[in-house]
């Protein structure tokens, strides 16, 4: 098996994704690890056949840029070329990340100014590779290579590549987690301290409503914006379901709602981006407006709903999906934020359970909210990968 094919079943058999470049001889996987984002470029003699070193880096470009727009903050790229010229390889990956591999010796070149290990991928490189004994950098500095064991390099019920076992390799890894560890942790904190500009927008705008409502309007602002199923299905006020969202009843009300957005609206925005959150944000009311006029309508019961609380639900039902979906968004510090969820709960359905809480409305937001997240984190990934092949065709 060839060291091209050994490399797409090793990427194929852990956690990387592909995506389709259209070109023969270049493959592009990568490696999401929010908010960074670990890539590898596979080229072959015929993918980079006619291309200039200034191609590669407009190439190169373009691929950072398709996943920074996908709210990935940090882009690490790396280029690795499988051909028998390691004069023009190295040419052409003058300004990037790049290795070689020697196919005409046999050997992984390294040169002095790139990085010593990515991702694991030397050990299993160099295992792989058929040595003459020695391996040597394009300067000519000789280095004893590891000893290769030909029946390991594939598994011939998986056709995937085994990981390197030697103590030198194994050190080498332990050492990239910790220091992936540590990027990521103060990734981590920087994306904590990226605004949200939608979550404070909301916020903004109801304690708005709720002000002005108290102190300049006589008429209760919810005899005319609440939901009932009379007023919205019979009388066809449909503006209701949008208007019933920023409406409250008491400054507790208004407070507590509040409280409980501040708290999870943050990290579900950063994961999902502003847009796709703001979408979530208005489905997720929607979905509680719904549910709740309909039970009320089969329960027989007479009365008016108002409040951000069901659309906040499902940005709940969305936090407990990002939290299983991205381990990267597990921090201490988002934990304690969730942490409140939990007190928001508590409140609401043992220490405030008179004062007319909607839980149809709340169980049908939360609901909505934690369907809806997966289906908008699955929209960004293949909106990414299509960004990428079109700006890769340009």
């Amino acid at each position: 098996m060839k060291m091209w094919d050994k490399l797409i079943a090793y990427f194929n058999g852990r956690q990387f994704r592909e995506v389709d470049l259209h070109k023969s001889g270049m493959k592009l996987y990568y490696l999401p690890d929010e908010p960074s984002v670990a890539l590898v470029w596979m080229l072959t003699d015929e993918g980079i056949r006619g291309l200039t070193r200034e191609q590669i880096d407009d190439y190169a470009q373009k691929i950072r840029q398709s996943f920074l727009q996908q709210q990935f903050e940090f882009v690490q790229l790396q280029l690795l070329f499988l051909t028998d010229n390691v004069t023009r390889a190295k040419e052409l990956g003058a300004h990037q990340m790049f290795w070689v591999v020697d196919e005409a010796y046999g050997r992984l070149v390294i040169f002095e100014n790139q990085p010593e290990e990515y991702l694991g991928l030397r050990g299993m490189i160099e295992t792989n590779l058929s040595f003459g004994g020695e391996s040597r950098n394009s300067e000519g500095y000789q280095k004893t290579a590891r000893t290769a064991d030909p029946n390991s390099c594939e598994q011939k019920s998986t056709g995937m590549v085994s990981e390197p076992t030697s103590k030198e390799q194994k050190k080498a890894m332990a050492q990239l987690r910790r220091d992936r560890w540590v990027s990521n942790r103060k990734y981590d904190m920087r994306k904590l301290n990226r605004v949200s500009y939608i979550t404070y927008g909301l916020i903004a705008i109801n304690l708005l409503i709720f002000l002005v409502g108290d102190l300049f309007i006589d008429t209760d602002l919810w005899r005319w914006g609440g939901i009932s199923w009379e007023s919205v299905v019979e009388n066809g006020q449909w503006y209701r379901i949008l208007t019933n969202l920023f409406l409250h009843g008491s400054i507790d009300h208004v407070v507590g709602n509040m409280i409980g957005l501040f708290a999870a609206g943050e990290i579900v925005e950063r994961s999902l981006g502003h847009g796709r959150f703001t979408i979530l944000y208005f489905i997720s009311g929607l979905g509680s407006t719904a549910t709740s006029i309909i039970y009320h309508h089969l329960a027989g019961i007479d009365s008016i709903s108002i409040g951000a609380s069901g659309a906040i639900y499902g940005v709940f039902g969305a936090l407990v999906m990002v939290f299983l979906l991205d381990p990267n968004v597990r921090s201490r510090a988002n934990l304690m934020r969730a942490a409140v969820f939990v007190a928001y709960l508590f409140y609401g359905m043992f220490i405030n359970p008179n004062q007319g809480v909607d839980y149809s409305g709340h169980a049908g937001g939360f609901i909505v909210g934690g369907a809806v997240c997966p289906l908008l984190m699955f929209i960004g990934n293949a909106l990414l990968r299509r960004r990428m092949r079109r700006r890769f065709k340009d």
